[in-house]
């Protein structure tokens, strides 16, 4: 009898503690700001478009390295590579910086670019980056795509 009564016990201590545990994950999920997980995922340079070209001169090239940015939004890191290697990695966020535009800042760089994301064609298009506080009047804007996870 004694022996029932300690299974019966045990069997509902593990239900309890099962319960809290499924409440708790529940709960304690992390949440993602919007837009970082907008970003979040690979991200393949495409083409480059200049600010204000010349006369006669080209206004974009698709003749672009090898180039990824891998941004974790959940971590709130990101990483650079060019041809395969590494360039850059570093933390990140998202805040206004130039004309209370959105912007990726490169936190561990000190510098920051406006960003736009067209969820339709699955491209993100940076503004040139600078420094902090800095304000660019003719930079070139970098078109990535989104490489879709197979």
């Amino acid at each position: 009898m004694l022996g029932k009564m300690v299974k019966l016990q045990f069997g509902m201590r593990n239900i309890i503690l099962n319960m809290v545990w499924v409440i708790c994950l529940s709960n304690c999920s992390v949440k993602i700001n919007p837009e970082l997980k907008a970003l979040d995922g690979v991200w393949r340079l495409n083409k480059i478009t200049y600010g204000f070209p010349g006369p006669n001169s080209p206004t974009f090239t698709t003749d672009v390295p090898n180039q990824y940015y891998y941004f974790d939004a959940k971590n709130s890191v990101y990483t650079l590579t060019i041809d395969n290697i590494i360039k850059e990695k570093g933390e990140f966020k998202i805040e206004s910086q130039d004309s209370n535009r959105p912007s990726i800042v490169f936190i561990t760089k000190n510098e920051y670019a406006t960003y736009t994301i067209d969820k339709t064609k699955l491209e993100l298009v940076l503004y040139q980056r600078t420094q902090i506080e800095a304000i660019l009047a003719d930079g070139s804007f970098y078109h990535y795509e989104k490489i879709l996870k197979e």
